[in-house]
């Protein structure tokens, strides 16, 4: 059987960072299977129908509802059970849609791109209801790595935001979520990977990929052919022609805070100040507060991340970390951790 690469990322994050205890790839539907009446849905195909073929997009090329179903092959699916605050347990439907396209998200044009990932929501939301809905939470992902922002992101927010329109309309409140772009990095990748030191699942591909890779130290590298011309002489100083060796500048500082928060080193009156981002400006020269509670979420007003996905505990609450960090704050930050770490 086939794998693909971005399946089996999906399959780590649903199990370990959506914690699923049930994870399904390739699902498709049994046509043994007994399903809610069908006809319920035609109102919902109806208006989406009549709203896009408006604007020239067409959703479902033709498909009967019952095809739709039937002909539907869902990357994963994903179940997790949670204790809720009352003690009881909550289940939740993660329904998750998947695309790497090596140049950025394309099936064609602009407009068949659009149209098929709309379709893949609203086919994934038609057989939540059809098969799954027993009252529990349903959030439906579509999740590529890369997408246009100008000419593809920003046009499909706008008809998504149209087809949940819809729906709220006749009464019914899906979760759609659009993971891409640096969004992909912060609540995908970077969270699957983080975990590589501590799953040791030889069915999980793409971590097993991972680790393989991290046994060199900063990476294999790749072998040049051999030439038979003579060297180039360069004027460049040598030391430029060597490579630091220094971690990269989000690892190190998410290395260091975790050594203070070891020591608790970080009292009330210091977590207050990296709460605030006049602070944070001074202080590192970010552009948003060092710290953020986790409550507050971790995009800004323009929907876009500025934290890592990683929640950490300090002086018993949660926060989340600034991630926008260049390399030319390290001096900044390092001065900062030798005052608070003396």
């Amino acid at each position: 059987m086939k794998i693909e690469i971005g399946e089996s990322l999906i399959y780590s994050w649903l199990r370990h960072v959506k914690q699923c205890q049930v994870v399904q790839t390739n699902w498709k539907a049994s046509p043994k299977w007994p399903t809610k009446d069908v006809d319920s849905l035609a109102p919902m195909r109806k208006a989406i129908e009549d709203k896009f073929n408006a604007v020239g997009l067409n959703i479902f090329h033709g498909s009967s509802t019952p095809q739709l179903l039937q002909q539907a092959e869902i990357d994963a699916i994903g179940v997790s059970h949670v204790h809720g605050d009352d003690g009881q347990i909550q289940r939740c439907y993660h329904f998750v849609d998947v695309a790497f396209h090596k140049g950025g998200l394309g099936y064609g044009s602009k407009e068949e791109t659009t149209s098929r990932v709309l379709k893949k929501f609203i086919r994934s939301y038609f057989i939540y209801l059809t098969y799954f809905d027993d009252g529990s939470k349903g959030t439906f992902y579509f999740i590529t790595p890369k997408m246009s922002d100008e000419t593809l992101w920003q046009p499909m927010k706008d008809h998504l935001s149209s087809v949940l329109k819809v729906f709220h309309q006749l009464g019914k409140e899906p979760d759609f979520q659009v993971l891409a772009n640096d969004d992909f990095c912060e609540d995908v990748l970077t969270p699957v990977m983080e975990l590589s030191g501590e799953i040791a699942d030889t069915s999980e591909l793409f971590l097993r990929s991972y680790q393989l890779w991290k046994m060199f130290e900063n990476g294999p590298k790749p072998i040049k052919p051999k030439s038979t011309m003579p060297p180039k002489s360069t004027t460049a100083p040598v030391d430029s022609l060597i490579e630091n060796g220094e971690e990269k500048i989000g690892q190190h500082v998410q290395n260091r805070l975790r050594t203070l928060i070891e020591k608790n080193m970080l009292d009330g009156d210091m977590i207050g100040k990296l709460l605030d981002a006049g602070y944070s400006k001074a202080k590192f020269n970010l552009n948003f507060p060092f710290l953020r509670r986790v409550a507050e979420g971790r995009k800004d007003k323009k929907g876009r991340s500025r934290y890592y996905a990683k929640a950490w505990q300090i002086q018993g609450l949660s926060y989340y970390f600034c991630s926008q960090w260049f390399e030319g704050q390290r001096s900044q930050f390092d001065v900062w951790f030798d005052e608070v770490n003396k």
